[in-house]
C-alpha cells in the first residue's frame, strides 16, 4: 500500500485488509505461484487491486474480478476508469504489475 494509505482508509471509519501477491518471475504458471494465487482469490470472492506501469512514469491501479484461461494462457478479467467494459490483461505481457494486493 502506498505511503499514507493505510491512514487515508482508517480516517474513513473503513477497515481495509489485504494480502500482497508476488507475481514472481512466471506469472502465467497456472499449477503454483502468481496465477494460482490469483484464481483461489478471486474463487474466493475478493477482488485484487493492480498497479500497472507502461514505464517509469505512466502507472494506473486496476481492480481485478475475474479471470479467464484459454489452453495454458491466464487472463485477469480488468475494470478500470478509462474503459467502458471489462477488458482483460496477460500478465507478463505488455504492462508490467509493480504491486498487487487481494482485497479480504
Amino acid at each position: 500500500m502506498p505511503p499514507g494509505g493505510r491512514k487515508a482508509f482508517a480516517d474513513t471509519g473503513l477497515v481495509f485488509n489485504y494480502a500482497k501477491l508476488s507475481p514472481g518471475s512466471d506469472p502465467q504458471l497456472t499449477s503454483s505461484g502468481f496465477a494460482r494465487q490469483a484464481m483461489d482469490t478471486l474463487q474466493g470472492g475478493h477482488p485484487l487491486a493492480l498497479m500497472l506501469a507502461d514505464s517509469l512514469f505512466q502507472m494506473h491501479w486496476v481492480t481485478v474480478i475475474g479471470y479467464r484461461t484459454f489452453g495454458q494462457e491466464f487472463y485477469l478479467e480488468i475494470m478500470d476508469s478509462w474503459h467502458k467494459e471489462p477488458w482483460y490483461y496477460r500478465p507478463g505481457c505488455g504492462s508490467r504489475i509493480l504491486t498487487c494486493l487481494a482485497l479480504l
